[in-house]
């Protein structure tokens, strides 16, 4: 089974959404959905035993109760094809969460 971990930040992306809206305006670009949920990937899908799964997540989630929510600034918005990537600045919140993600995954699984 393949697991890939992200941060949701539907609820939170009013400023980036509008943001994107007028680069959209901006680059003459026909149309834009935002029906996808957006993230912030963490962790690119790896395999584990179909066992493990909940145990997984489990510990992901527990991961995640500990950490308070923080601010992440978009750095550039770019386009590939019809895709608007949002490239975010680097932060010591991304880092440790994404460095905390490899010890536990790295290490129990």
């Amino acid at each position: 089974m393949y697991i890939w971990v992200a941060i949701d930040v539907n609820e939170q992306v009013r400023e980036i959404r509008e943001k994107a809206e007028n680069y959209i305006k901006e680059q003459g670009l026909s149309s834009s959905t935002f029906t996808l949920p957006f993230h912030i990937s963490l962790k690119i899908s790896f395999q584990i035993a179909d066992n493990l799964w909940q145990k997984v997540m489990y510990d992901i989630r527990d991961l995640c109760k500990s950490i308070k929510p923080f601010t992440i600034p978009v750095k550039k918005i770019e386009t590939s094809g019809p895709i608007l990537w949002l490239t975010m600045q680097d932060s010591a919140e991304l880092t440790y969460i994404h460095d905390k993600l490899d010890e536990l995954l790295l290490d129990k699984y």
